[in-house]
């Protein structure tokens, strides 16, 4: 009755011969770890941001359109840095190592958006922090 729970989920061959038709390089891999890592990563990096940026007194972001596009331009600039400058240092592979620095990445980029950008528009007087109601 729950023999589908315990055996190994199958990848349909038509999903291998469907991504080559299409032009990719490898074949899809839905049953791997490197998106549950990603994942995880970028959660914890988005949630300890959050909170430290709570604790510093927050990040308003209202302001004029000028202010919010060069806030937006410069938050892609990090967004691209972390992104691109570490994928090509960072090894990867299905070892402990290269899991470990894709959670460390993922983590890093979550915390560059939730705090380490808001910091920054801060710095530059690009915004200013909340006020408590």
């Amino acid at each position: 009755a729950v023999g589908w729970l315990v055996q190994p989920a199958s990848f349909p061959a038509e999903w291998t011969s469907n991504a080559a038709l299409a032009g990719a390089s490898q074949a899809p891999a839905p049953l791997g770890l490197d998106g549950l890592i990603s994942s995880a990563g970028a959660l914890f990096g988005l949630l300890a941001g959050l909170a430290w940026l709570h604790r510093h007194g927050g990040f308003s972001a209202e302001g004029t359109l000028w202010r919010r596009t060069l806030r937006f331009g410069l938050g892609l600039v990090g967004v691209a840095l972390l992104w691109f400058g570490l994928g090509a240092v960072f090894p990867r592979g299905e070892y402990f190592l290269a899991y470990f620095l894709r959670f460390l990445r993922y983590g890093l980029l979550g915390g560059w958006i939730s705090a380490g950008a808001p910091w920054i528009f801060l710095r530059l007087g690009l915004s200013r922090k909340l006020t408590k109601t």
